[in-house]
Order: structure tokens, then sequence, then C-alpha cells
């Protein structure tokens, strides 16, 4: 009976797993830092084969087929993790505060592209959770100054000079 109890929980977390990684893929939500994603993707493959090898419903073959599709993807997933030239955006100036809730922010950040320089983009930050954030691209001059609060605080998350 507690055999049946530990599937249906690694199912239910399995799910969640899923329904979040769906989620970050899908819409604006993101987490943070981007490698944690990677992890969290991780978990989730890795997932198919325990659930699978403490069911003791399948045979060796299709044991096998997942083993395969799961090594196939966190060979990918690491050399994507340690290999990815986008880079992450990074809050270099925390530009407007709102008024009425204070984990939303917006943000000045900016992706290192390497040899090719900085992509750019204005921010509108929502944090969820330490770890999770809702994150929509907008145009910091088109605000409504009625809800949000000028507060212009200087982050710089990347690390350059001057400022």
């Amino acid at each position: 009976m507690a055999h049946k109890k530990i599937v249906h929980i690694l199912i239910i977390i399995w799910i969640v797993n899923l329904l979040v990684g769906l989620l970050v893929v899908l819409t604006d939500l993101s987490l943070s830092p981007y490698r944690l994603f990677y992890l969290q993707f991780s978990f989730f493959v890795s997932g198919l084969p325990l659930i699978n090898w403490i069911d003791k419903r399948t045979n060796r073959t299709r044991l096998f087929g997942i083993w395969t599709f799961v090594i196939c993807n966190s060979v990918i997933a690491f050399f994507y993790l340690f290999l990815d030239w986008r880079g992450e955006w990074k809050t270099q100036t925390i530009e407007y505060q709102n008024l009425h809730l204070s984990n939303r922010t917006i943000e000045f950040q900016m992706q290192d592209k390497g040899a090719r320089g900085y992509n750019r983009r204005h921010v509108d930050r929502i944090k969820i959770l330490p770890f999770v954030e809702w994150t929509k691209e907008v145009k910091s001059d088109e605000l409504d100054t009625l809800t949000w609060k000028k507060v212009s605080i200087y982050v710089n998350e990347l690390g350059l000079k001057g400022g």
C-alpha cells in the first residue's frame, strides 16, 4: 500500500514539474537564474524512469527506451546549459517602483552577447516567489505616473565599469 502512495506522490510531483515547465516555455513566467529552468527540466525528464522503476509494471525494453531518452535529454540539457551563448538578462537599473505592489518594478536589463555587444530591454517584473518571476517587455516612456514612482536604483548585475 505504501508503494502505491509513493508512486502517486511522484506522479503528482512530475505533473506539477511538467506544468511549471510549460508555463515557463509558453508564457512570460521565468525562473531566475535561468539555469534553474534547466535544473527543473532535468528533474522533469529524470522523473519518468524513476516512476516506472518504482511502479515495476514495465518490461526491460520499455525501461531501456526511457533511460535512453533521459540520457540523451540530459546530455543536451547539460551542453545547452553550459554552452548557451545567449546569456542571461541582467538588471542594470530599477527605474520605477509600483506604488501598490512592492514586488513589481520596471527595470532596464542588458544581455551580454560577447563580441557582438549587448541587447537592451525594459521589463515590467513581478517577483512571485524568490526564484519565480513574471517579466513582460514594456516601453518605459508610456507609464502611468499615478501608479509608478521613479526610483532609479543602480544595480549593475553585469558588473560594468562606470555608472
